[in-house]
């Protein structure tokens, strides 16, 4: 089998690990976790310190609770049988690798945080637990 190196920088990581994140998600027929990602698309800024930060967060309430429902439905169409039994039936083996492939980053990239935390639990810190057949990846970390 062929082997193959990327070489990515910190922002062409974060990409990688979201577009992974969406494809399993959609697998999962995971609506609300979906809506999240999307609602943020746009890249709000939701710190609370930002002086427009009630309007900014009610905003993006609002269009993820939007979101939610508008992919419930599109769901229920698309796979009506998938969709009410989706803890049942075979995940897709892509959806898999790309599950795999967003732990390893998501997990890299918690290591690389200059503010990460150690001490509390978060799923970020989760060393990657491996869902597809595929060996998980392997990332060197290296500079410019």
């Amino acid at each position: 089998m062929k082997r193959y190196k990327l070489t990515l920088n910190e922002k062409q990581m974060r990409v990688l690990k979201d577009v992974c994140e969406l494809r399993f998600r959609i697998d999962l027929l995971q609506e609300y976790e979906l809506s999240e990602l999307l609602a943020k698309i746009d890249c709000l800024d939701l710190d609370p310190r930002n002086p427009n930060h009630k309007e900014i967060f009610d905003s993006y309430i609002e269009r993820r609770d939007h979101l939610t429902a508008v992919i419930k439905a599109l769901f229920e169409i698309a796979s009506p049988i998938a969709f009410r039994t989706a803890n049942g039936r075979k995940r897709d083996p892509d959806a898999l690798i790309a599950e795999d492939i967003y732990q390893v980053i998501r997990y890299q990239l918690w290591e690389d945080s200059p503010n990460r935390n150690e001490t509390l639990y978060l799923t970020e810190s989760r060393k990657p637990l491996r869902v597809s057949d595929q060996p998980l990846i392997n990332i060197e970390v290296g500079n410019e």
